[in-house]
């Protein structure tokens, strides 16, 4: 994944994506960090698009600046999870742990339903340790 709070940085030199305003969802991107704790990276909005052929990526770009925030590959063997409706997270490279936090559940919903088009996710149900993080953090 790329993730940048930088202006302008946008990981191997892609071109950023200019994302229609219909389909863009407001986020805030999340990685943890070496304590354990949930580092703010910026607030955004997500689409995701095909930017190699049959390859659903993930863009995050700042609401403020347009800059990219976060660039994911959906890959088919991540463990992707949704928790308490409007947080997806998952890890790349065994190295990087992220997490999406969707300002409304409608957008968590459409993008959770393309993530699952493309890894191994369940579509109809919440992750199972939802009500465990439920439990802890409410």
């Amino acid at each position: 994944a790329v993730v940048s709070t930088q202006s302008g940085h946008y990981g191997r030199g892609e071109r950023c994506v200019m994302l229609m305003a219909e389909n863009r969802r407001r986020v805030k991107v999340y990685v943890l960090n070496e304590e354990r704790q949930w580092d703010d990276k910026g607030t955004g909005h997500v689409s995701s698009t095909l930017l190699e052929e049959s390859v659903l990526t993930l863009i995050v770009q700042a609401e403020d600046d347009g800059s990219l925030l976060l660039e994911s590959k959906v890959q088919a063997d991540t463990a992707y999870h949704k928790q308490c409706e409007t947080l997806i997270v998952w890890s790349e490279n065994d190295t990087t742990e992220l997490a999406l936090s969707f300002q409304e559940r409608a957008g968590c919903d459409e993008i959770w339903a393309k993530i699952c088009q493309v890894s191994n996710c369940d579509l109809l149900s919440e992750n199972r340790f939802s009500f465990l993080y439920y439990v802890l953090w409410r």
